[in-house]
């Protein structure tokens, strides 16, 4: 997750309506591009990965002709929560990785033994 996707989520969370808060299409998405000092097809581009990613939901209506249509966006449960389902990700590759960052250790370890040894002569 980039910087970009950071600022919406915390803008988003900053207005204190949790998931409730929908950022429409029009005008409405203009200012909040606006505020976040980025252009709107920035903006518009994260917002279509973070709705891949699962933190961010569109608002569906149902139009005249029958089609449902966005009307916007707003965050889902884990978009609220951002930061902790992003230190989960963390820990659980940490933990899927142990081994290898203790193998690592060993190697770095290992190294500056024979890099003394050698120097000691």
């Amino acid at each position: 997750m980039d910087h970009v996707c950071k600022k919406i989520l915390d803008k988003m969370i900053s207005y204190g309506h949790g998931t409730n808060y929908v950022c429409t299409w029009d005008e409405a998405f203009d200012d909040f591009a606006a505020s976040l000092s980025l252009p709107c097809e920035d903006v518009r581009a994260a917002v279509r990965y973070l709705k891949e990613q699962g933190y961010i939901e569109y608002q569906m209506y149902h139009s005249a002709r029958g089609t449902d249509k966005s009307r916007g966006f707003h965050l889902s449960h884990q978009g609220l929560h951002w930061k902790y389902y992003r230190r989960k990700e963390i820990l659980d590759y940490i933990a899927d990785k142990w081994a290898d960052f203790f193998a690592a250790a060993i190697s770095l370890v290992s190294l500056i033994i024979s890099v003394i040894s050698l120097l000691q002569g």
